[in-house]
């Protein structure tokens, strides 16, 4: 119950990701820097599973999640790893290069079925794991989003409305903006969504220089359809 976006500006990586969560699950803690064995690796917590969903590495790669929506999958019996927290394991790697290496070598089993998704300003991987096979994407979309209420018309009114977003070459901040709105005709369909059982809950917007990152995550409102002021991380700090 996510989407991702992400494209190219003036030799810089930028990303945008929704995060849809049910509405009964803690909120995640709040966007920081954590030490890891290559350098700070900024993401927030998500209390419940104990990983993330997205990391920003000092090493200069982004590592993100979203769930897949399966029916066959939802039927297997037993326990399952958080997938967060082989968001937090990638993003501690050295390079990009080594954090899709180390993901092609996970026992997937551990794990309900996800998108994995990692990049830097010249390497892309998408992996898709529907609890059988692993698939590995060549040439991945621009736009990633997934949904467990209709999955096959949100995703495609969500795909139509990223092909004509597109078409107006905005910038990453006005289609983090976009991103923002909630669709009032058909709530559960938009990019920032709501739902009696789920709703949007945050947005991460990240950037990707040569000499560092900047990632900012803006919390969706408790009682309203807005989103509150962002928290900012910049690496290394500005001066």
């Amino acid at each position: 119950m996510c989407t991702m976006v992400w494209g190219e500006e003036s030799g810089r990586v930028w990303i945008c990701f929704n995060r849809d969560e049910q509405r009964d699950r803690p909120p995640a803690e709040g966007l920081s820097l954590h030490e890891g064995p290559n350098g700070p690796v900024a993401y927030a917590r998500d209390p419940k599973g104990g990983g993330t969903w997205f990391a920003v590495s000092s090493r200069g790669f982004v590592v993100a999640l979203l769930n897949h929506y399966l029916d066959h999958e939802a039927a297997k019996p037993g326990q399952h790893r958080s997938r967060g927290l082989l968001v937090k394991v990638l993003a501690e790697c050295g390079s990009a290069q080594d954090a899709a290496m180390l993901a092609e070598e996970a026992e997937f089993e551990q794990y309900r079925s996800h998108h994995l998704f990692i990049c830097d300003h010249q390497f892309y991987s998408l992996q898709t794991w529907d609890g059988e096979v692993l698939t590995n994407w060549d040439e991945p979309d621009r736009i990633l989003t997934t949904s467990s209420y209709k999955p096959a018309s949100v995703i495609r009114w969500r795909t139509g409305w990223w092909d004509n977003l597109r078409a107006q070459s905005l910038s990453p901040d006005e289609v983090a903006r976009q991103l923002r709105k909630v669709n009032s005709r058909k709530p559960a369909f938009g990019t920032t969504m709501d739902r009696e059982d789920a709703r949007t809950v945050s947005q991460i917007q990240a950037e990707l220089r040569p000499d560092g990152f900047t990632i900012s995550c803006r919390l969706r409102e408790r009682d309203g359809p807005g989103f509150e002021e962002p928290i900012v991380i910049q690496y290394p700090e500005a001066g």
